[in-house]
């Protein structure tokens, strides 16, 4: 299972009115009308204007979720270590490339986070994504939406903050014999955005 990024930056815009500051204009008068202006100027100082950067890191670059003898009632754990290397709040979601294949048909997929190890899944209320089943196509949603915004499912991450999180596929114990011999590769994308609608 391998992982790709896709860093989103925002670029914070920041005028500054540099002001001349006058001092007092006086008009003198003489004899033959002459007259004289007095003023003063100043200059502000160099501006230092920088954007921020959202970075999501995964733990090993990618994870490998191996079972090369899946029977029929077979589930196979493997996980991603994600963290917020970045200067701004992030949100994150999953997405697949997946090829046709009746394997792929039978294979049920649950997600979950955890602060330790993957080894036990959580009740299903607990889980992110329930047994669910991805359809071919390319770039597939897993877990959220790779699109711009908001979206149902998208996790959020702040700065420094990161999390495990757990992928199981299982073949379920009713699968046909048609499955076997049948083999995927299947590709797991992590796409991320700055989260500006984060709690601060």
């Amino acid at each position: 299972m391998s992982t790709s990024v896709r860093r989103a930056t925002t670029l914070v815009v920041v005028l500054l009115a540099l002001l001349a500051v006058a001092g007092p204009v006086l008009l003198l008068t003489r004899s033959r009308q002459s007259t004289a202006a007095f003023g003063d100027s100043e200059t502000v100082g160099a501006n230092h204007l920088g954007a921020a950067t959202i970075d999501i890191e995964v733990g090993e670059r990618s994870a490998t979720l191996s079972a090369p003898n899946m029977a029929p009632g077979d589930t196979v754990v493997g996980w991603l270590d994600l963290h917020n290397a970045g200067d701004l709040a992030l949100r994150y979601s999953i997405v697949t490339d997946n090829d046709a294949d009746v394997l792929l048909d039978q294979l049920r997929w649950d997600l979950w986070t955890t602060p330790t190890s993957c080894a036990v899944a959580p009740a299903i209320a607990g889980r992110l994504v329930e047994q669910i089943r991805l359809p071919a196509g390319s770039r597939v949603p897993l877990l959220g939406s790779p699109e711009v915004g908001s979206d149902p499912g998208d996790r959020t991450l702040e700065p420094g903050d990161g999390e495990r999180l757990c992928i199981a596929a299982t073949l379920p114990s009713d699968a046909p014999n048609t499955v076997q011999g049948h083999s995927i590769s299947q590709r797991m994308h992590v796409v991320s955005e700055q989260a500006p609608d984060a709690a601060p």
